[in-house]
């Protein structure tokens, strides 16, 4: 019979405290407060003008509120601007998005960097097809050097004469998911209460004979979907023979924190 006990401290560094989100008025729960929702500057060089952005309290992805573009024969776009973020790091964008009856348009979010001469340094749109149903859009860019400021858009590609929705809108510094603090019940290993960020995207979990405080050498020896809180300490088949134990949070770029706590296991 194996007992687990458990020693652990609750760290979080304070690079993780640092991933908020930098774009004011995300949901669109306080209308268009932050955002710039008429830009016939976004389709001068076509005689129809741009489709404005509207805040819809119809729908929404969460809270009470989203933006909704409506096509009208045009593309459009709503854009908050300036965002405060740091030369020379990794952002990730995302967004919820749905939308119907857009054709061939595609949509999505787009961020650009601006130095503070009010240069353009990079951007990038990720205009993709648009799905029925709330789904969620993420990617990383780098911030260059030199970068001032930023802006954030919800955008259109092209003419379309359908309607796109766009909620919780989000620009956060590139950093690992949070540290995982491991609790011990019966023959399982607990992180039920782990607030996973939404870019979390698996668990591993890692063993060793001896307490380890760091798994920046070491192989996994099991990997969990996102939406795990627990395992069986015998459903580990990398594990046999091993006494302590690391849950570790991975995102969808494959980024994790190195730092952990683990959990020692007893044997009776």
């Amino acid at each position: 019979m194996i007992i687990l006990t458990v020693a652990f401290a609750l760290s979080i560094a304070p690079a993780a405290l640092a991933q908020e989100n930098v774009v004011a008025n995300p949901g669109f729960e306080e209308g268009a407060t932050g955002w710039g929702l008429i830009n016939d500057w976004y389709a001068r060089n076509d005689p129809k003008r741009a489709s404005p952005g509207v805040i819809d309290e119809s729908v929404a992805h969460s809270g009470k509120a989203c933006l909704r573009i409506d096509g009208e024969g045009s593309r459009g776009l709503a854009i908050q601007s300036p965002l405060k973020v740091q030369a020379a790091a990794k952002y990730r964008v995302s967004c919820w998005m749905k939308g119907e009856n857009m054709g061939a348009a595609r949509a999505g979010p787009l961020i650009e960097f601006w130095n503070a001469e009010n240069t353009h340094l990079a951007g990038r749109f990720w205009a993709e097809e648009v799905p029925r149903e709330w789904t969620r859009l993420s990617k990383v860019i780098y911030a260059p050097e030199g970068t001032a400021y930023a802006k954030i858009m919800c955008a259109t590609s092209a003419d379309n004469d359908g309607q796109v929705w766009f909620d919780d809108v989000e620009v956060r510094l590139a950093l690992p998911p949070p540290p995982v603090v491991v609790q011990a019940r019966g023959q399982e290993l607990v992180w039920d209460d782990y607030q996973a960020p939404p870019s979390v995207a698996y668990y591993r979990i890692y063993a060793a004979e001896e307490p380890f405080d760091s798994v920046a050498l070491m192989q996994a020896a099991a990997w969990l979907p996102a939406d795990a809180r627990s395992v069986e300490i015998a459903d580990l088949p990398g594990a046999t023979g091993k006494t302590h134990f690391a849950v570790v949070a991975v995102d969808e770029d494959d980024l994790e924190s190195s730092d952990v706590t683990c959990v020692e296991v007893k044997a009776k």
